[in-house]
């Protein structure tokens, strides 16, 4: 039974030209009550049960039977994608202030996002850095890079702003 102001559905998926991977949306689980995966030489599709505000987005949450283990994930989240090197923290965090960029901003976020797109030149023939600190050598001298420069740069600053981030090159759910 879903929790009041949410919709529970079910969502047919079917995997297609042999596929070995699924698509797994949050709030769901798969119809077998697992939520890492079909077993192998399952039939060519799955079904999940999907939860959904009925309403206002206001209303989400977490079915109950998922909740303790969602605040868990939550927490441990928090601590290890907020994790840096104290002297990487202490740099981005002066950096991050030089620029007028605090994590009191409500709309933080977005202001991050926006200055490491600013910051540098999008250039995919970028030499290795000849730096151990990655992001800040990016932000503070190469002002060019390619998506890893810059998803790295804004991961590292919404850390130090203690916003969970982390960057994924090449996952997939498998």
């Amino acid at each position: 039974k879903a929790a009041p102001g949410i919709e529970k559905s079910e969502l047919q998926l079917r995997l297609v030209t042999g596929a070995e991977y699924l698509f797994l949306p949050y709030y769901s689980t798969l119809s077998d009550g697992s939520d890492t995966g079909v077993a192998s030489g399952s039939s060519d599709s799955y079904t999940l049960e999907y939860y959904s505000p009925s309403g206002d987005i206001a209303g989400l949450s977490v079915p109950e039977a998922l909740r303790a283990a969602e605040l868990e994930y939550r927490d441990y989240a928090h601590n290890y994608y907020t994790s840096l090197p104290e002297q990487t923290r202490a740099a981005m965090l002066d950096y991050a202030a030089a620029q007028g960029l605090g994590a009191d901003s409500p709309d933080i976020i977005g202001r991050v996002a926006e200055h490491i797109r600013a910051c540098a030149v999008y250039d995919l023939s970028t030499e290795p850095y000849p730096s151990s600190d990655y992001a800040m050598y990016f932000l503070t001298e190469a002002h060019r890079g390619y998506c890893v420069h810059f998803a790295t740069a804004a991961a590292v600053m919404y850390r130090a702003l203690g916003i969970p981030a982390r960057v994924a090159e090449g996952f997939l759910f498998k």
